[in-house]
């Protein structure tokens, strides 16, 4: 006799179609480029952001807004439609080296930092019972605001590089939705998040480890 989780999977199975491996490409692009960018960081010693981090971000952020406007989950859908643009933004600055002027750069930042705030907060789902919706809402609050945060700090350095505040929101943020995700019991959303904590984590300590003094 078939147990609940064999059952489970089995539905799953039966309902998988295009647009779940579309949603597992998205996924994959996100896991691989912060793999990616951690293997580059830990042969450095330090922070390193790989231009193929932002060609992974973009390709994964397509696929995630797809999957999650298709599986009519809000939630998982309002931090990669925002960020597409700024990822687009930090190609750009690796490319160039240049920033955005005063004068274009504050307009645009303000617009971006309230278009995120808008998206989240209108992604909040009022079905769920109380204490899941301050966690999913919490969680993509953060999700969606992180990226803003380092091409706001990229922009002021001129540089497309990930500080410490991006990792810090990182880890709450993904926390947050990992523990939403197994309650979706989507299992797309769950990889998508299961191993954020541990990446980002790493993120940080990488971010204040002291640079070894030449002997």
């Amino acid at each position: 006799m078939a147990t609940a989780h064999e059952r489970l999977m089995d539905s799953y199975l039966d309902s998988f179609d295009g647009w779940e491996a579309v949603g597992w490409l998205g996924q994959a692009c996100y896991f691989g480029r912060f793999l990616l960018q951690w293997l580059a960081s830990e042969r450095a010693q330090k922070i390193v952001v790989p231009v193929a981090f932002w060609w992974m971000s973009l390709l994964g952020s397509v696929c995630a807004t797809a999957y999650a406007f298709v599986q009519h989950n809000l939630f998982f859908m309002a931090g990669p439609c925002i960020n597409f643009f700024l990822f687009v933004r930090n190609l750009w600055l690796v490319r160039t080296g240049q920033p955005l002027e005063s004068r274009v750069f504050v307009p645009f930042a303000l617009g971006v930092l309230t278009l995120a705030v808008t998206v989240a907060l209108w992604s909040w789902d009022f079905s769920q019972p109380l204490p899941w919706v301050l966690v999913g809402g919490c969680g993509t609050v953060l999700w969606s605001i992180r990226f803003p945060i380092q091409w706001w700090i990229a922009e002021r350095r001129s540089h497309a590089t990930l500080p410490p505040l991006f990792f810090w929101i990182s880890l709450v943020g993904s926390c947050l939705l990992l523990v939403y995700a197994f309650r979706t019991g989507k299992p797309i959303f769950i990889a998508g998040m299961v191993l954020g904590p541990l990446l980002y984590g790493r993120g940080l300590m990488l971010c204040y480890r002291k640079p070894a003094r030449a002997s």
